[in-house]
């Protein structure tokens, strides 16, 4: 139920900063190109009074005033279609006074004010439908009081207050539904004081004290019915020791070795069932974890080095079957990685850069024919992709540029015969990566997955 609330969390901060602005190079917006056709009055060989700016198709994209060759108060950037794109005042060269973007349909993206290019006062964003997403104070350009993000509906995501910058004070953190369901203090950027997480319904899971972002002091999850589940003893970032656990009827389980942060800690689901058993060494992972369903299949074995993901790891399906073989190194994927059909049969190998995929890729079904080959750079499809008909016979082949299709494409019946239509199978998604990636690669650590849902 925390996962679920933290991933709605996500999805809604996700989904508003695809709709707010970069307002990184606002002032650049308001340079006049090379190649724009300007249009205005001359005087001491110096532009003054109002100016307009056309490109090459005679569409007005940036209007305003001069100052004996300065460009000053008022300006105006426009789309191609018309509408203003961004609004603000120039002043000596730099951003000073009101600014406004707009979204092409109107509505206003983000408002706000500048003090000589740093950003300065309330911030206002919104969604393009007009609905307020952020309230945000600046300070010399740095974030400083209360800031406020929203949803679509209008109900409160987050209130977070910051001190020149860092965050600092109470923070609140609500699902979709409005329910709070993060609560705790920040002190000089970093959490610090007591922290508590709550499911949909309000009840507490989890509550503990961080002491300038690490782990301090004794931390207490509770199963939904409000019963102890296990209590943690930290020390500065380390775990220390495991009380007794307890089911969620009150059955004592097996709290592992675990003492002086050393030995072994077992983490279970609700009913019992173990969900983790992780080997420590001075208070951090360190050594082999091995992860289990809620039925109790294995479902992933990892190698873990002072804390870190570090080694040789085996994912497994519901079946209990091989599904894949990768290697970390400092949490991230890297090299060569294979991952397996559940009879067996290889369905994809790659390599890895820093958790990216990187260089050539083949896929194949589960009958051992190769369905796609190509290369990746920085995660992105680049450079050049064959894909096959079940039969064997190309289907299609071309380029990707940073994930985009690039120049001519052919391709082929699956007779071989050259055809003009691209197949279906091109527009699909590379379903046995899909697959794969989203269901098995891609997964969360089981222990402390709000710590990365903080922000």
């Amino acid at each position: 139920m925390y996962l679920k609330s933290i991933l709605c969390f996500l999805v809604a901060l996700l989904v508003f900063f695809q709709c707010t602005p970069v307002m990184a190079q606002e002032d650049t917006l308001f340079i006049p190109q090379a190649h724009w056709k300007g249009q205005g009055v001359i005087k001491n060989k110096l532009r003054e009074g109002l100016w307009s700016f056309k490109d090459h198709k005679q569409k007005l994209i940036l209007e305003g005033t001069y100052k004996a060759g300065n460009m000053e108060g008022i300006w105006t950037r426009y789309n191609t279609d018309g509408t203003k794109r961004v609004e603000g005042g120039i002043e000596k060269g730099k951003l000073n006074g009101p600014f406004t973007a707009y979204y092409p349909n109107g509505n206003i993206k983000a408002t706000g004010a500048y003090k000589s290019n740093l950003k300065e006062g309330d911030w206002f964003y919104h969604y393009p439908d007009g609905t307020e997403g952020l309230h945000a104070a600046y300070l010399n350009g740095a974030l400083h009081g209360a800031y406020k993000m929203y949803n679509r509906a209008g109900g409160l995501v987050k209130s977070q207050y910051y001190l020149h910058g860092e965050k600092e004070g109470p923070c609140e953190i609500y699902n979709d539904k409005g329910k709070l369901i993060t609560r705790g203090p920040y002190r000089e950027g970093n959490l610090h004081g007591t922290w508590t997480f709550f499911d949909d319904q309000g009840r507490t899971l989890r509550e503990g004290t961080y002491r300038f972002g690490k782990r301090n002091g004794a931390w207490h999850y509770y199963h939904t019915n409000g019963r102890l589940a296990f209590t943690e003893v930290w020390q500065e970032g380390k775990l220390d020791q495991v009380s007794a656990v307890f089911t969620e009827t009150g059955k004592v389980l097996d709290k592992g070795t675990l003492l002086g942060g050393e030995g072994i800690a077992i983490r279970y689901y609700p009913n019992g069932v173990i969900q983790l058993k992780s080997e420590y060494k001075g208070g951090l992972k360190s050594g082999k974890e091995e992860q289990y369903s809620i039925t109790g299949k294995l479902t992933a074995e990892y190698t873990y080095n002072q804390g870190v993901r570090d080694g040789e790891a085996r994912l497994y399906d519901a079946q209990g079957k091989l599904q894949a073989l990768v290697v970390y190194r400092n949490n991230l994927a890297e090299g060569e990685t294979l991952f397996f059909h559940p009879n067996s049969n290889r369905a994809a190998v790659g390599a890895y850069a820093k958790g990216k995929k990187s260089g050539n890729w083949e896929f194949y079904n589960a009958s051992k024919v190769m369905q796609v080959q190509g290369s990746f750079a920085d995660d992105m499809r680049h450079g050049s992709w064959v894909y096959y008909y079940p039969n064997g016979k190309i289907a299609a082949k071309g380029l990707y540029l940073s994930g985009e299709q690039e120049g001519p494409w052919e391709y082929f019946t699956e007779k071989g015969q050259k055809s003009d239509t691209a197949p279906a199978m091109l527009k699909q998604t590379l379903q046995i990566w899909t697959a794969i990636d989203a269901a098995r690669f891609i997964t969360e650590d089981v222990e402390d997955p709000e710590e990365g849902a903080i922000l």
